[in-house]
């Protein structure tokens, strides 16, 4: 259904003040309309007619039609702004309601042109039906702080790269210099501290908690040593680069594997496993 001449008028006079609006009317039941911008109604009520004042500068929502004497709803202030809230009513002198034709053939070919056009939608909250200028600078903001957050987020990233870079062959050159050598692992005495608790924290139950359990520890892991290797046992190196040992000693009569890791000047007992022997 084609729109009025007033409302044409209005819709090109605001798509050459505000283009980006990508305005538009829309009609119900050919009697009453209402202004759309970017396919989004600025109100929610309909209006007879639509129209551009010359007099106050403003689009309003005709209410009352008359010529000389309508009666509109402010949509669109003098300067572009959606009214909103604040809508006033005002008396439309200019309004004609028997004009067939825009003031123009360039309004109304203009006109022509923004209701053809498909226009980017905008979702908004449906009660307030587009967006206010409050509402955009708060919608630049949010981008704005997620933006410098990526940007932080890089610098972060960078630094502790740059720190890795730093640190790993520190600590590489440190390792180097403080690995244990390979002749002084005992194989007995690691064994020993393991089976007294020596790993154990001090929170474990296990642990040895005065004089008489440590020295009864003491004893009772030299004497389960000496015979868990009376009959032999097997200790095996592997260097990382130089930097640190890992060592496994295999313990016949109890079918156990020992670990330990050589790093930093000392011997640190891992853990241990019962092996398969073969049939």
């Amino acid at each position: 259904m084609t729109t009025s001449a007033s409302a044409q008028e209005a819709v090109a006079y605001l798509n050459e003040k505000k283009p980006l609006g990508a305005w538009s009317v829309e009609t119900k039941g050919g009697a009453v309309m209402r202004l759309l911008r970017r396919k989004i109604a600025v109100t929610d009520s309909y209006f007879l007619d639509i129209a551009h004042d010359p007099a106050s500068g403003c689009v309003v929502g005709i209410l009352s039609k008359g010529a000389g004497k309508a009666q509109g709803q402010v949509l669109v202030d003098r300067d572009g702004k959606l009214a909103g809230s604040k809508a006033k009513i005002i008396s439309v002198s200019s309004f004609d309601p028997n004009r067939k034709k825009p003031a123009s053939s360039r309004s109304s070919t203009t006109t022509r042109a923004s209701t053809t056009t498909t226009a980017p939608t905008t979702n908004t909250n449906t009660n307030n039906n587009t967006l206010s200028d409050e509402e955009n600078k708060k919608l630049i903001q949010y981008a704005l702080t997620a933006i410098v957050g990526v940007v932080i987020l890089r610098l972060i990233t960078q630094a502790l790269s740059i720190l890795a870079i730093l640190i790993v062959p520190a600590v590489y050159l440190y390792a180097l210099q403080t690995c244990p050598h390979e002749s002084s692992f005992d194989a007995k005495k690691e064994l020993r501290r393991i089976l007294r608790g020596h790993h154990l924290p001090e929170s474990h139950p296990d642990k040895p908690k005065n004089f008489l359990d440590r020295t009864f520890a003491r004893v009772s892991a030299a004497v389960t040593t000496e015979l868990a290797t009376g009959l032999g046992y097997e200790v095996s190196m592997m260097s990382f680069w130089g930097a640190a040992w890992f060592t496994s000693v295999r313990v016949p009569t109890s079918q156990l594997d020992f670990y330990w890791i050589g790093a930093f000047g000392q011997w640190t007992y891992v853990y241990s496993k019962k092996y398969e022997t073969e049939a």
